[in-house]
C-alpha cells in the first residue's frame, strides 16, 4: 500500500529528474532564480538555505489544489488509472496543503508546493 510519505517521495523524484532533464537540455528551472528570492525575501533565508529549499523540498508549481491533488495522485506508483474518476481533486488538494505536511507560497500567479 503506498503512503502518502511514498508518494511524496515519488514527486520529489519525479522533480529532480526533471530538473536533471531540463539543466541537461541547457534550461534552469523555471522559476529558480525567481523563488530563491522569495524565500529569501518573504521567510528570511540566506541564499544557501533557499537554494537547499528549492533543491530538497520544492515540489512544484500548480494553479491551484487540485492541480497538485492530480499531480500527487498521478506520482503514486500503484494507483489504478481508473480509479481516478471517482476523487475529488479539489477536495484532496485543499486537505495536502492543510495537512501540515506542505506549504505555499505564490509567484507569478503559479502556487509554488514546498514539503515542510
Amino acid at each position: 500500500m503506498t503512503t502518502i510519505w511514498d508518494a511524496d517521495m515519488n514527486l520529489h523524484d519525479a522533480f529532480l529528474a526533471r530538473k536533471a532533464e531540463e539543466k541537461a537540455h541547457g534550461n534552469e528551472h523555471e522559476y529558480g532564480e525567481a523563488l530563491i528570492e522569495a524565500l529569501m525575501k518573504r521567510r528570511g533565508y540566506s541564499r544557501q538555505h533557499a537554494q537547499e529549499t528549492l533543491e530538497t523540498e520544492y515540489r512544484g508549481a500548480f494553479d491551484h489544489a487540485a492541480d497538485f491533488a492530480e499531480h500527487f495522485v498521478d506520482s503514486m506508483a500503484h494507483f489504478p488509472d481508473f480509479l481516478s474518476v471517482f476523487i475529488d481533486y479539489e477536495r484532496l488538494g485543499k486537505w495536502l496543503l492543510t495537512s501540515g505536511t506542505y506549504q505555499t507560497m505564490t509567484l507569478e500567479e503559479k502556487m509554488h508546493v514546498f514539503k515542510r
